[in-house]
C-alpha cells in the first residue's frame, strides 16, 4: 500500500475502534500496533485519557452488565446492589473528573458509610465489608462485597476495626478496556 492508502486504512481502523465490541477492539489495537496494557500509571494520566468522549448508551448497558460488575454494588433507579452508593444522581454532585477519580482511586475520598471494616472472629475467620451496625451486646452486622449481610454475635467477635479504604476495591479498571471505562464514565456523567 502507498502512504495515502495506509493512512486511509488506519483512519478506518481507528473509526472501528470506537464502535465495536471489546474483543474486536483488542484485535484492532493489535493490528494497529497498540498495546492495551500501555495504560496510564497515575490518576492524571487516566484523567487525560477519559476526559471526554464515550457513548453513554453503551455505558449504561455496560454499567448494568456483569462484564463491569458496577451493578453488583451500585444502583440506579432502584436497580442494582446496595453495598455502594446509588449513582442515579451522581452528576449533580460530582464532575466527570471526580467520577473518574472515584473509579481509579476509590479510597481517595469516600463517605464514612462506605468505609471498609474488618471483623476477626474468635474462630479465626476474617470478614470485611461495610459496617451496618453494632448492637449493645457487641453483635456486628456487616454488608459483604457480595451484597449479603452477615451478623456475627458479640460473643464471637475477637476484633472489629475500621480500615482507611473504601469498600470499593482498587484496580477495577484493570479488567476493563479503555473504551468500556470511557463509556461508563460518559453514562455516569449524564446521571442528574
Amino acid at each position: 500500500l502507498d502512504e495515502s492508502n495506509k493512512s486511509f486504512v488506519e483512519d478506518r481502523l481507528n473509526a472501528l475502534l470506537n464502535m465495536t465490541s471489546d474483543r474486536v477492539q483488542a484485535e484492532l489495537r493489535f493490528a494497529l500496533g497498540r498495546d492495551e496494557n500501555d495504560r496510564p500509571a497515575d490518576l492524571e494520566g487516566w484523567q487525560k485519557l477519559l476526559a471526554s468522549g464515550g457513548n453513554a448508551v453503551i455505558g449504561r448497558r455496560r454499567f448494568f452488565s456483569m462484564e463491569t460488575q458496577c451493578v453488583t454494588c451500585h444502583s440506579i433507579g432502584g436497580r442494582g446492589g446496595r453495598v455502594g452508593p446509588d449513582l442515579g444522581m451522581i452528576a449533580r454532585s460530582q464532575t466527570r473528573r471526580e467520577i473518574i477519580r472515584s473509579i481509579i482511586q476509590p479510597s481517595a475520598y469516600f463517605g464514612p458509610e462506605y468505609q471498609t471494616w474488618e471483623l476477626e472472629q474468635k474462630d479465626g475467620e476474617i470478614l470485611s465489608g461495610a459496617l451496618v451496625g453494632v448492637e449493645k451486646d457487641g453483635t456486628a452486622i456487616l454488608m459483604l462485597p457480595t451484597g449479603q449481610t452477615r451478623t456475627v454475635s458479640g460473643s464471637d467477635v475477637k476484633h472489629l476495626r475500621g480500615l482507611t479504604s473504601s469498600v470499593m476495591p482498587r484496580g477495577l479498571e484493570v479488567g476493563w478496556s479503555t473504551e468500556s471505562l470511557r463509556d461508563v464514565v460518559a453514562f455516569l456523567a449524564t446521571m442528574r
